[in-house]
């Protein structure tokens, strides 16, 4: 189910690409901005190495997988200094799938590289808006003019990640009015950041790692629009009967009415297994409403200790 072709099946055509590049420089124009401009952008290799026999080897090199009808092609655009610092950071640190495209609202004219992006947007099955809420007025306009592009391009599953509240009373909630589905991030254990939220959720949403088995994109979206509100957060912990505390300590700083659907990512390590499954969904379960929409898959990190979790969760609810 989770597979492109099939997920290309139930979209609409990427009517942004019918524009060309002149559509998205003047959603920038008219904030202020002349452009967007890549972080990461491979999506002229992929095409390559879908063009050239596999024997050439460029696919192995460059790590891509032998059929890219299968992936699906996540977009995530940073808007405001913390979004766009986070996603430099992510490339910097090799954090980023090779189907992936990362970028940023711009500050110059640049060159071929921008054309790549409307083939993008078509290819997109997952795409993100990543806001700082302390972004500029300009910023902020973008933000609901590059929503407004990503829904009206029949992308399945757009959505904007918040990055924490705003301190300024009268503008709280200024990202409400996104035209889609808008997760704020909040932080509930002390030992974790923003940042930290931000990459434990990565995996899931937006770039969909193979590795999350039984992951279905139809269920995704289901769960994201359980409900009008929606918070991510993330807690960890390192025992065995850890998971349930855990939980309890993440439920403690949730408002009580999130409790309609749930998309749960388990970073573990290798010793993850079967009973570490059912407990964990278990103790979910506990928490939400009859019929509530869970999506729960483990993201197994070999860099993880035995026995350490760390948990993305996205909660929605009233």
């Amino acid at each position: 189910m989770k597979r492109r072709a099939f997920i290309q099946s139930l979209s609409t055509a990427g009517t942004l690409s019918l524009a060309g590049p002149a559509a998205w420089a003047s959603v920038a124009s008219t904030v202020g901005r002349p452009t967007l401009e890549p972080l990461f952008e491979r999506l002229p290799q992929v095409l390559a190495a879908v063009e050239r026999p596999v024997s050439t080897g460029l696919a192995m090199q460059a790590g891509f997988s032998d059929d890219w009808d299968l992936n699906l092609y996540p977009l995530v655009i940073g808007i405001g200094p913390r979004a766009e610092r986070l996603l430099a950071d992510l490339v910097n640190a090799g954090s980023v799938p090779a189907d992936a495209g990362l970028y940023r609202t711009g500050t110059a004219p640049l060159g071929a590289a921008t054309d790549w992006l409307p083939l993008r947007l078509k290819k997109a099955t997952i795409a993100m808006l990543l806001v700082d809420p302390e972004a500029s007025e300009a910023r902020r306009e973008a933000s609901i003019l590059l929503a407004r592009r990503l829904v009206d391009a029949g992308v399945y599953l757009p959505l904007a990640l918040v990055l924490g509240r705003s301190d300024h009373a009268g503008d709280a909630a200024w990202w409400r009015c996104l035209p889609l589905p808008t997760i704020e991030v909040q932080t509930t254990d002390p030992a974790l950041d923003t940042r930290n939220i931000v990459e434990a959720m990565l995996p899931g949403l937006p770039f969909n790692q193979p590795t999350l088995v039984g992951v279905d994109l139809c269920d995704m979206r289901a769960a994201l629009r359980a409900g009008p509100k929606a918070l991510a957060t993330a807690v960890r912990w390192n025992e065995p009967e850890g998971c349930v505390r855990a939980l309890d300590r993440a439920w403690v700083g949730l408002p009580p009415t999130l409790c309609k659907g749930v998309l749960a990512w388990v970073n573990a390590g290798t010793d993850f297994s079967m009973g570490d499954f059912d407990n964990l969904l278990q103790a979910l379960d506990a928490r939400l409403e009859s019929g509530a929409f869970c999506v729960l898959a483990p993201y197994i990190d070999p860099s993880l200790a035995d026995g350490e979790r760390l948990l993305s969760l996205t909660v929605v609810g009233d």
